[in-house]
Parts: C-alpha cells; sequence; structure tokens
C-alpha cells in the first residue's frame, strides 16, 4: 500500500479498474508520469524517466496532455523529455510535492508549480490540476518549475547542514546547542532560521535532489556550498557513533566489545520508509568502531525492543517513534547492562532520563557533563 492512502482506497480504485497497471485507460490522453530519478556519483540516472516517456509516447492518444511529476534536473523537460514525445502532445512540469504518511492531504492542500513552454498548455495544465489540488497553482517555464523544485529540497539540506555544523561546535565548545538555537530564532523572530540536528539527512529527495539542483553547472562554475552540505550532512552518522563511544567512556565502559542497540531504521518519525535512513548508517559506524550492535524499529524489525535491549550499554536513538517517546523507560533500562542513552533528536527529557539512572548525551551536548 501507499503510505498515506489507506488500503481501503487502494481496494476500492483497484476493483472499480480506475487503478491498473497496463495500458486499457478510458481515456488516454491525459498522462501522468511519476518514476524515480536517482542518482549515480552524484549525476541523475534519467534511464527510468526516459522509459517511462518512451512507453507512454507510444500509448498515448494525441492530441494529448502529458504531466511528468517526478523530479528533474533543470533541463531535464526540454532536452531528454520533449525530444521524446515530438509533436501532438502538451508537456506539463507539475513536480510531486508529498510527504510519507501526508499522501492524500498533500496532494490537496499544497502549493504546487505548473511548468510548461507555452502559456495556452499553462491553462490546460491548471484545468488538470484544479480537480484534485486546493491550494495555489503557480504556472512557470519548464526550467524555472525545475529549479524551483531542486532548490526547495537543497535549500532544507543546507538549513539541516548548519544546524549538525552548530551541533558539532556546540560539542567541542560545551554549550547546549538547542539554547543557541533558541536564541537565534528568537532573535530572528520572522521563521526559524536553525533546524534541530540529527544524525543524518535521509529520504527519497533530500538526499539527491541538490546534487540534481547542480547537475548541468558548467566545470568551472562552483557547487561549493551544495556540495559543503551534502558532505556534511553525510558525515553526521559518523558523528554520532563518536558521540556513542565517548559517553560509553564517560560511564566507564570500553567502546570496542560493547553491545550498542540503535533504535530507529526509517528516516522520520512514526513511518515504515527506510529509503536512506541515517540509523542504518549509524549501526554500520559502530560496528566498524568494534562495537555489536542490535538494530530495532517498531515498523520494520517488528520484534520486541526489550529483546533489542537486553544486555546492552548503551541505547541509541536515531527516529524518535511515539512508541520509543512513550515507553517506559526505567523497565527497559532494567534490560540493560548499562544505562547509556544517545539521543539524535533531542525527543527525550534528559533530566527525566538522569533521574532514573541514565546517562544522557545528545547531539551538540555531548560535550556537557
Amino acid at each position: 500500500m501507499f503510505s498515506g492512502v489507506s488500503p481501503t482506497r487502494t481496494r476500492r480504485s483497484l476493483s472499480s479498474g480506475s487503478a491498473t497497471s497496463g495500458f486499457r485507460s478510458r481515456s488516454r490522453s491525459v498522462a501522468i508520469i511519476a518514476v524515480d530519478t536517482p542518482v549515480a556519483d552524484h549525476r541523475p540516472d534519467t534511464r527510468q524517466l526516459a522509459g517511462a516517456c518512451r512507453v507512454v509516447a507510444q500509448h498515448v492518444m494525441r492530441p494529448a496532455v502529458v504531466v511528468v511529476e517526478s523530479t528533474v534536473a533543470p533541463r531535464t523537460m526540454r532536452e531528454l523529455v520533449a525530444p521524446i514525445f515530438g509533436e501532438g502532445v502538451f508537456l506539463v512540469h507539475c513536480p510531486e510535492r508529498v510527504r510519507p504518511g501526508r499522501l492524500v492531504r498533500n496532494l490537496r492542500g499544497m502549493a504546487r508549480l505548473v511548468g510548461v513552454a507555452d502559456p495556452q498548455v499553462g491553462v490546460l495544465g491548471t484545468e488538470l490540476y484544479r480537480n484534485i489540488v486546493q491550494a495555489d497553482l503557480v504556472v512557470s517555464d519548464w526550467e524555472t518549475a525545475e529549479v524551483i523544485k531542486t532548490a526547495e529540497n537543497a535549500a532544507r539540506d543546507v538549513q539541516i547542514a548548519l544546524a549538525n555544523q552548530l551541533a558539532i561546535i556546540s560539542d567541542h565548545a560545551g554549550v547546549d546547542v538547542r539554547k543557541v538555537r533558541e536564541q537565534i530564532n528568537r532573535l530572528w523572530a520572522a521563521e526559524p532560521l536553525i533546524l534541530e540536528p540529527s544524525a543524518g539527512v535521509g529520504g527519497h529527495c533530500l538526499p539527491k535532489d541538490p546534487w540534481l539542483l547542480v547537475s548541468g553547472l558548467p566545470a568551472d562554475a562552483s557547487r561549493a556550498l551544495v556540495e559543503g552540505a551534502r558532505a556534511l550532512n553525510e558525515s553526521m552518522p559518523a558523528h554520532a557513533s563518536a558521540i556513542v563511544a565517548r559517553a560509553l567512556g564517560d560511564a566507564g565502559v570500553v567502546a570496542r566489545g560493547a553491545r550498542v542497540a540503535v533504535l530507529g531504521l526509517t528516516y522520520e518519525a512514526n513511518s515504515d520508509d527506510e529509503r536512506n535512513a541515517p540509523g542504518p548508517r549509524v549501526a554500520a559506524e559502530l560496528e566498524r568502531s568494534g562495537m555489536t550492535v542490535v538494530r530495532h524499529d517498531p515498523f520494520v524489525t517488528k520484534d520486541d525492543v526489550v529483546a533489542a535491549l537486553r544486555g546492552a550499554d548503551a541505547v541509541v536513538v536515531v527516529v524518535p517513534h511515539a512508541r520509543y517517546r512513550e515507553a517506559d523507560w526505567d523497565a527497559l533500562g532494567a534490560a540493560m547492562r548499562h544505562r547509556v542513552f544517545v539521543d539524535c533528536r533531542r525527543a527525550f527529557e534528559a533530566d527525566a532520563l538522569r533521574g532514573i539512572g541514565f546517562k544522557y548525551r545528545a547531539l551538540g551536548v555531548a560535550a556537557l557533563r
């Protein structure tokens, strides 16, 4: 099932014949393409998109409206998609804007871009999406829509990188990054400038879309901001692993050979989406440091969290699922050999955990005692 779409809704669509896996559509004058657009070695891999376009071009009933919802690098519509379709097809680029668990709500409630080569096609695209979207529909040219969509996620990646950089600085300066963040945001006032740090960036879009944004730049053009943000965010699992080792040392436990439970293998809380999740990367870094790692996630492993914690010297919460936040940590701690708690998202009350005997550490406060 699709995340955010109820099983009942899916079954109803399948039984009615409105959702199929073939080309028996009642009307083939409108087609929407929404396929994966991954990156390989930081370059767009357009094979899935090109393949989907060729199949649709063979079956579509012309004149037709064809919409590409896939997130693509700037100039992809003009240089890849348009030549495949040729004449008789009105092409629209309306990049998808959804998050796991909020699919239907986002489809209806989030503003969308309608990228076109001809303003008249913009009218067609707007009429089509007005049947679905209850928010603003903004018409632009193809390239502007492509840049906006990829820049939206690149901007988020840069914001996260700044938060993570401040967490690293705070670790070494002996200050609490949350206090730093709160005061900056309070002085900024208009909107939050600094986000919460984390053990890395996950999901389908954020790790790849910045590379799509800069992929068409000439060799002598700077990519420093995007490259730096990506590198810093990719380094956070190793930073989280270092915090775990330090926390174990502070508790008198030798890190090499220690048993560590990593909780949270999806990329965001209360979701089963594992794509590019930082949890497995944190676990891998811990194993590289000689620790024994047990992985747990209520949406992935399905096993008992008590079993994961049994005999553990430390627990690392990478993703704060509600089941973790609402758990009885005094009871869970009883299964552990040592009560060392590393909070990668600052989702737990430090004083409450310390009150039941945990040594608590978090990103941005690991150097504090």
